[in-house]
């Protein structure tokens, strides 16, 4: 959906009435209900994108927006998230089996057995460690020249809105 659409979507959602195009009647003196709602819906989406379930998303392949992918001496291929990725679905590197398991709590478990060669992640079992914007996927074959193959996202694309229909059912009721 663009901007224009999205807001008389939440229009008709929070405020429960259709927009009134035909009237000729201009009033220059009230409340700016468009740009009151703007900011209520931006702040929904953003919610959305970082915590709804991903059945109502739309994931985007954006493997091809990363630059500066390193493979360390480790075989740890390192690179940085591109700023409109808000949240990372899935993540794989060209010679590995399967997509990486994901955390971003660096003190979890996962995170913590890929401090050492032997018990962390490798082409079979890879596991990727998300600290700020920096993902480092365990683990590849030191030397080589591995590139992600797959890196799927939710991704918050400015005037663009990419969800499922069910969706704007969260649309919350009006707080006044």
């Amino acid at each position: 959906m663009t901007h224009a659409q999205l807001l008389q979507e939440w229009r008709l959602r929070y405020l429960h009435e259709p927009v009134n195009d035909d009237c000729p009647y201009t009033r220059h003196d009230g409340i700016d209900i468009d740009r009151l709602l703007a900011g209520k819906m931006r702040d929904w989406y953003l919610d959305l994108l970082d915590n709804a379930p991903l059945s109502i998303l739309a994931p985007m392949e954006i493997h091809d927006r990363i630059t500066n992918q390193i493979v360390d001496d480790e075989g740890c291929l390192v690179f940085k998230l591109p700023d409109e990725c808000r949240r990372l679905i899935a993540v794989r590197a060209e010679g590995c089996t399967r997509d990486a398991a994901i955390t971003s709590d660096l003190s979890s478990r996962t995170a913590q057995l890929q401090l050492s060669p032997y018990t962390r992640g490798d082409t079979h079992h890879p596991v990727a460690v998300i600290d700020n914007r920096e993902v480092r996927l365990y683990s590849v074959k030191p030397g080589s020249a591995a590139k992600v193959e797959k890196l799927l996202a939710i991704v918050d694309t400015p005037g663009i809105y990419r969800f499922d229909e069910k969706a704007l059912s969260t649309i919350p009721s009006p707080d006044f």
